[in-house]
């Protein structure tokens, strides 16, 4: 992939950067659904000097499951962050309730705003399920 488009990519960032750990940090395990909203939730707390991003688990609603695992990847790979990303539930855990439609007039039909994303990405989700991660 040649870099990720200007929108996806912090002006003027590498596409791996590395933060300088200490002590002080707040580890966060970043539990989404990385629709517009949340990629730049996401681009936050990898950037923030005070956070340490250590699991991005994924979850359907603002697309499927398998779109937001695969957008959380795709922005995991264009901004060089190393926590790993675990998908995690793809429908309501209670049987008797039923998914709303995904709201593509907000979030397009990929989840980033029909953004494009490739379908070959050069990273892979952690084998463990999203629950085992936490």
């Amino acid at each position: 992939m040649q870099g990720a488009p200007a929108c996806f990519r912090a002006a003027g960032a590498p596409r791996t950067t590395r933060k300088k750990k200490n002590n002080n940090m707040l580890k966060v395990i970043f539990d989404t659904d990385p629709g517009v909203d949340d990629a730049l939730a996401l681009l936050y707390l990898h950037k923030h000097a005070q956070i340490d991003l250590i699991g991005v688990t994924t979850t359907f609603g603002n697309a499927s499951v398998e779109s937001t695992t695969h957008n959380a990847l795709y922005l995991k790979q264009a901004w060089g962050f190393a926590a790993p990303v675990a998908r995690g539930a793809g429908g309501p855990l209670q049987p008797e309730a039923t998914p709303e439609a995904w709201p593509v007039h907000i979030h397009g039909h990929n989840g980033l705003g029909n953004h494009p994303v490739p379908a070959e990405l050069d990273v892979a989700a952690d084998a463990r399920p999203a629950h085992q991660l936490i």
